[in-house]
């Protein structure tokens, strides 16, 4: 039997007037355990309501039989779900978040991820990265054009090529 314990903790930061976090820790109806996080998109209207969406439909899928084609489902849904809701409400242009969802069972681990929400693990008291973040910068570094130095000082460092409820996912 593997134990562990969960721990989340959120803070709105000292520049966002509203948190756009939002976490789920749910037993799946089928036995997995169901770890998400959702960081709604700071600078533009409705993050949190875009967070909330997507934390939303991975409850729901969660009543049901969960695996990971199911939860990658789930995300699509959440995605689909938060650009109608932005297209409804003009003053929603642009809403969106990330979302990094895991399912635990058994011993494995599995999951999905879009954005720049990081998933690690640590084992033998090291700390490994297993996402990688969808930053327009990324494939930048990737390509060798830029070095990490350079993107943490890039204008562009915080900008997202990948989030629910942007125009592709």
């Amino acid at each position: 039997m593997i134990s562990f314990s969960l721990h989340a903790a959120s803070h709105k930061g000292n520049v966002r007037k509203v948190n756009e976090d939002r976490v789920l820790t749910v037993r799946c109806a089928n036995g997995p355990l169901l770890l998400a996080v959702a960081d709604g998109m700071g600078g533009v209207d409705g993050g949190d309501i875009a967070a909330s969406i997507a934390i939303k439909e991975l409850e729901l899928a969660a009543r049901n039989e969960l695996d990971i084609i199911t939860l990658e489902q789930a995300a699509i849904k959440a995605h689909e779900k938060i650009y109608q809701h932005a297209a409804t409400h003009t003053a929603l242009d642009g809403m969106g978040t990330t979302l990094t969802a895991a399912l635990l069972q058994q011993g494995a681990l599995r999951w999905i991820h879009v954005g720049d929400s990081r998933l690690y693990r640590l084992r033998d008291q090291k700390i490994e990265q297993l996402t990688t973040d969808h930053r327009f910068l990324t494939s930048m570094i990737q390509a060798g054009d830029i070095t990490v130095e350079q993107a943490r000082k890039h204008p562009l460092k915080n900008v997202l090529e990948q989030c629910l409820g942007g125009h592709d996912l």
